[in-house]
């Protein structure tokens, strides 16, 4: 039996030993923990830095866009509600600053005090912008008493009948990144301390086993770092492609290729409002083929009538869109979810999704697909009006004189590589000066509406039919022969002759045409000189008669 001193001496020894293989691998990870997390404290907050100026830059951008798109004269009234819009969508202050320095709208303050803002061109973003087009700055707002990061973006505006140029700026609170970096520091801080906890119970069960778990966090908190920074890579993608499109249908192919790898296992469908707004159509597609309805009533979508997203499970313990009801039989097993397309504060579509399962991260991924998506099927559907806007005639709806000389040209280069001929029509209403004087303007207006329809539903889909000025019109016959055109021309007479009109007073009427006919022949002759002959040609037919052709056979 060892002694009393002895056995004490044992026990202290064996204690010291145990504390020494329990608490120095715990102080080694400690200190190898807090060294990482203050070097991954370090790069996060200077990637959040760099995100937010990413962010803020876009936002500017996108600001400065709106403004360019804006249909509107830009006064202080109409500047700061764009301005107040975009803060909506984005959360960030929006700034505009005409090229004196003078505030025209700020998300932040209202439209009575931004008058008597001070003058901004001593700024240093807004002097940054004006030398590279771009500035960023963090300084003092003695507007709103709080430090900022600023970003701002020049460029020059049509303004009345000359050019203005004009600054948009996003700005954030500082105060918003340090509370966001306090947060991460809190949540590096927690899972430090859960680490530890549990690396203390576990070294007395087995220090292999703790190895191997500490591998396994660190491999499932790389995959959701990995995880995350692919979806937002794939965010941007998405963003820079359906920047770019110009058509729905190319918008349609990239949300088709780039969704089901941000949700996958989903099939989904963007239908968007006609312009009635009585009911909304199918658009798009991606996944499966789908097979949900590809028309229903804005009253159908719980998500529209809302006014957010709405979610239906397959447990029954939500209510499916009516749209949507028929897959909710056929594929019992999904759940649903319905998020409306918003563009400047209104609804323009809604976007459906078919999933087992809706977790938190898929929901914001949804939502955030959702603004982009919904702001580019608004800028496609903007520049397509503006792009009709400029070459069709508000009146008949026929392609203008601009769009007819802009096709020529085209169609002439195509003709020489080709040596293919050019008909052209000169058509010009008969008597159509003493209708106006006996039934009044608006039935004149019916008469070059209705003869516009007769022209369009009488020739082929390759023709151009062009109101060329007044009641005179223009058909361009490409790859037609000279007997072509002239049977073209005559089915034209034939059907406007044939046509009766009925004017707002009830009335019917006929009108004539006569028409000229002159080729294009890859001759040494230009096509104004070609139009000018079919015009020629169109008075010759006035001279004999009217209700005629005139032509070379």
């Amino acid at each position: 039996m060892l002694p009393l001193n002895q056995l004490m001496l044992n026990t202290r020894c064996l204690l010291n030993l145990t504390n020494r293989i329990i608490f120095l691998p715990l102080t080694i990870v400690f200190i190898v923990s807090t060294l990482s997390l203050l070097l991954i404290d370090y790069q996060l907050r200077d990637e959040l830095h760099q995100r937010v100026e990413l962010e803020l830059t876009w936002l500017a951008k996108s600001a400065m866009e709106s403004l360019v798109l804006l249909n509107s004269p830009l006064t202080l009234s109409t500047v700061d509600r764009v301005a107040k819009h975009l803060s909506l969508a984005s959360d960030a202050r929006i700034t505009f600053i005409d090229d004196s320095g003078k505030v025209m709208g700020d998300s932040m303050i209202p439209i009575d005090q931004v008058p008597i803002l001070d003058n901004h061109l001593n700024r240093p973003e807004i002097q940054l912008a004006q030398v590279t087009g771009i500035g960023i700055s963090r300084h003092f707002s003695r507007t709103l008493n709080e430090e900022y990061i600023y970003v701002a973006i020049y460029r020059s505006l049509k303004v009345g009948g000359g050019t203005s140029g004009y600054y948009a700026r996003a700005s954030l609170p500082d105060s918003t990144i340090y509370y966001e970096v306090i947060k991460l520091r809190l949540a590096l801080a927690s899972i430090a301390i859960v680490s530890m906890l549990t690396l203390i119970l576990l070294s007395f069960i087995s220090s292999r086993w703790i190895a191997r778990s500490v591998e396994q966090d660190r491999l499932d908190l790389k995959s959701k770092i990995d995880s995350g920074i692919h979806d937002i890579e794939l965010l941007h993608e998405l963003d820079s492609m359906l920047g770019a499109c110009s058509e729905l249908s190319e918008a349609g192919s990239v949300v088709k290729q780039v969704t089901p790898r941000l949700l996958p296992n989903s099939s989904g469908a963007i239908s968007i409002y006609k312009s009635s707004r009585n009911k909304l159509e199918f658009i798009m597609f991606w996944g499966e083929e789908w097979q949900g309805v590809t028309e229903f009533k804005p009253e159908q979508c719980w998500a529209l009538r809302k006014g957010h997203s709405h979610q239906s499970d397959h447990n029954d313990t939500q209510i499916y869109c009516e749209h949507f009801s028929h897959l909710a039989i056929e594929q019992g097993n999904k759940a649903s979810l319905c998020i409306p397309l918003m563009a400047l504060g209104e609804a323009i579509g809604v976007m459906h999704i078919l999933k087992k399962e809706f977790p938190y991260s898929d929901l914001l991924l949804t939502n955030a697909i959702a603004k982009r998506v919904g702001l580019a099927i608004a800028n496609i559907e903007l520049r397509y009006s503006l792009r009709q806007q400029a070459i069709k005639d508000t009146l008949t709806g026929l392609f203008n004189r601009r769009y007819l000389f802009e096709s020529l040209e085209q169609l002439v280069a195509l003709g020489m590589r080709n040596k293919s001929q050019i008909g052209i029509i000169m058509g010009d209403i008969d008597h159509f000066k003493s209708f106006n004087d006996s039934y009044g303007h608006d039935a004149g207006d019916d008469v070059l509406k209705e003869v516009a329809k007769e022209l369009k539903k009488n020739t082929r889909i390759a023709d151009i039919v062009c109101r060329y000025g007044g009641e005179e019109f223009c058909i361009v016959c490409p790859d037609s022969t000279q007997e072509e055109t002239l049977l073209i021309a005559e089915k034209l007479r034939l059907a406007v002759a044939k046509k009766e009109v009925k004017l707002s007073s009830k009335e019917m009427v006929t009108v004539t045409i006569s028409m000229g006919v002159a080729m294009f022949t890859n001759s040494e002759d230009s096509i104004k000189s070609v139009i000018s002959e079919a015009d020629r040609r169109l008075y010759q037919a006035k001279s004999d008669g009217r209700n005629c052709v005139r032509g070379d056979v």
